[in-house]
């Protein structure tokens, strides 16, 4: 690569890095909510800083440029693994930040005491594999059920990078480096560098662009499926992909289970205490019915003003009825208060298992039915169908 003049591709890629913080200001302008455009935002600033301070290396302090420069975009590299992570919604992992501090240690070692420009090139190189390997974790699974395409795009280029870096490394032993960084010929381990830089740089905000596409196209989704008050299936969501539960419990010969649950007395609480209290008892109730429910394959949906089901694919009815007695049992135990005026709350819910006689959702949602009728008939607060 002796063709290739170090110093401009230092500025393109700086320029590059000036480029990629504003479409992640942008996006995080647009989206304040999302906090991982903000350290996404950070990630192309530290970078850009990184590459600022090592152009900085003819004109300021070497030590300075070298060791503020690495922490730059090794933190750089941190940022862009925790931005991603929180875009997944997963917790802060505090190994992220702590990576880089052997890196910086031995980078201090072989610019003050015993310097070493191959050293530090093949250190750097090292830590931003294992950085960019955390970045390429987090987008283990596709954003959207669909599939991603913004996670391919992500993915070559944190393959790309890896490789690059490991070639920097192989090259570096091979022709140790002798001469400064920003030597205009003969540094092919300092052009990979840069090359790398820039594509590295041009490519991630396209990828977090579509990605944030594909978020967007999630959560609009989520809406025309979810209940805006109790977040749980709306009644065609759940119609439709309890028809496709019951398909394929019907091809794999499983069990499955539906219940429908109604809740007893509600027109009383709406007349006696307003609807907002209403309103408070049915997202109360299904947060109660999501907890009760956790641990077992189940989908929930609200189906009426005060009806809900629930589909358990792979349990009989004798098990999904323990479900729906531990949460009759936890709304007694603790009653709901709405204006310190605690609401006695109970409900009726008829249960129909699949068997031989009901092979099609629409024959078991019609047995449930009468289930729960026959269960208000008997006085309420019970079940039917067990």
């Amino acid at each position: 690569m002796d063709w290739l003049d170090i110093p401009t591709l230092a500025f393109v890629a700086q320029f590059a890095s000036i480029v990629s913080l504003a479409v992640f200001v942008y996006l995080w302008r647009n989206n304040p909510q999302v906090r991982a455009f903000a350290w996404l935002a950070a990630c192309s600033l530290s970078m850009c800083l990184g590459i600022f301070l090592i152009l900085g290396l003819r004109f300021l302090p070497v030590t300075f440029c070298i060791l503020s420069g690495n922490i730059c975009l090794m933190y750089g590299g941190v940022m862009l693994a925790h931005g991603t992570r929180l875009l997944y919604l997963r917790p802060v992992n505090l190994l992220y930040w702590l990576t880089p501090l052997p890196m910086l240690c031995f980078t201090g070692y072989f610019t003050l005491i015993t310097p070493d420009v191959s050293a530090r090139v093949v250190i750097y190189s090292a830590t931003a594999v294992l950085l960019t390997g955390y970045f390429a974790y987090e987008l283990r699974r596709p954003l959207h059920p669909a599939g991603s395409n913004a996670r391919i795009v992500l993915l070559t280029v944190a393959s790309i990078d890896i490789a690059i870096n490991l070639l920097r490394v192989w090259l570096t032993l091979v022709h140790p480096q002798h001469q400064g960084l920003l030597t205009s010929v003969g540094s092919n381990a300092t052009a990979l560098a840069f090359l790398n830089a820039l594509l590295y740089l041009s490519l991630l905000p396209l990828g977090f662009m579509m990605l944030n596409d594909e978020r967007l196209q999630l959560h609009l989704q989520h809406q025309a499926d979810h209940d805006d008050l109790t977040q749980l299936l709306s009644r065609r969501a759940f119609m439709e992909q309890a028809e496709q539960t019951i398909s394929h419990a019907l091809q794999r010969k499983h069990s499955a289970t539906l219940a429908i649950i109604d809740l007893d007395w509600f027109k009383q609480i709406n007349d006696g205490y307003g609807h907002l209290a209403g309103d408070y008892v049915l997202a109360l109730f299904a947060r109660t019915l999501l907890r009760e429910t956790r641990g077992s394959p189940v989908l929930l949906g609200r189906i009426g003003g005060e009806e809900f089901a629930v589909l358990w694919p792979g349990l009989t009815a004798k098990e999904a009825s323990i479900h729906l007695y531990r949460l009759q049992n936890s709304l007694k135990s603790s009653p709901m208060e709405w204006d310190g005026i605690p609401i006695s709350l109970t409900f009726s819910s008829g249960l129909a298992e699949l068997n031989d006689n009901q092979q099609k959702f629409d024959t078991l949602y019609r047995h449930a039915d009468a289930q729960l009728y026959l269960a208000k008939e008997n006085g309420r607060d019970c079940l039917s169908g067990v």
